[in-house]
């Protein structure tokens, strides 16, 4: 039995028309001279190589607006949304929280036991 290709002929192609219903997405807060979004949730996270280092970065759903605006944010960028960083660890398995913070801190700080770290 053969599959079947999807092939549509380009004259059966028609240009997207918006029937208007979908509304904008609000406008951000207007801190100093920059716009400030509001996080409403911390989605996933990754390390990403720049050079020799590695930086993590979260996947952030702001608050209202689509799927469609999720954006992957450095760590620094989320620093006035401490809470919602802490709530998306909280949901992850210890095994998981305590390796991502293993790789984000120097080994002297961890031989030192600086840090006390508990598994739930």
């Amino acid at each position: 039995m053969r599959s079947i290709h999807n092939v549509f002929h380009f004259s059966l192609i028609k240009p997207y028309k918006s029937d208007g219903r979908t509304q904008p997405p609000p406008a951000p807060d207007i801190v100093g001279d920059l716009p400030e979004f509001i996080v409403d949730t911390v989605l996933r996270h990754r390390w990403v190589r720049r050079g020799r280092q590695s930086k993590l970065e979260f996947m952030v759903r702001w608050l209202g607006y689509g799927p469609e605006h999720n954006t992957w944010e450095e760590e620094l960028n989320l620093e006035n949304a401490p809470g919602s960083v802490a709530d998306y660890w909280q949901r992850q398995p210890a095994n998981v929280r305590l390796l991502a913070i293993a790789v984000s801190m120097p080994c002297a700080a961890l031989a030192m036991n600086e840090y006390h770290f508990t598994a739930e």
